[in-house]
């Protein structure tokens, strides 16, 4: 083997090398980032269940709260499901 040889083959092996630590990082973030939406979710969820019961038990007064919450969870809803593109 030549020395370029030598230097071609080293360049390419810490390439190889700098592809599988991004690799790694992305791989990291992925698992993390999947861990964040599923705890939103696991937070917003319940919430639907709260609206359902609430909406069973509508009455006049209660209406304009139901629809407060219904707003914000539709928004809530809609933001998680933006972020999980």
């Amino acid at each position: 083997m030549t020395d370029s040889s030598d230097s071609i083959r080293d360049l390419l092996h810490k390439g190889l090398g700098d592809l599988r630590t991004m690799r790694d990082e992305i791989k990291l973030k992925l698992h993390l980032a999947g861990m964040d939406a599923k705890q939103a979710w696991e937070a917003l969820e319940p919430r639907l269940g709260e609206l359902e019961k609430q909406a069973s038990e509508v009455s006049e007064a209660t209406v304009e709260a139901a629809q407060k919450a219904a707003g914000e969870l539709q928004s809530a809803f809609a933001e998680l499901r933006k972020k999980l593109g």
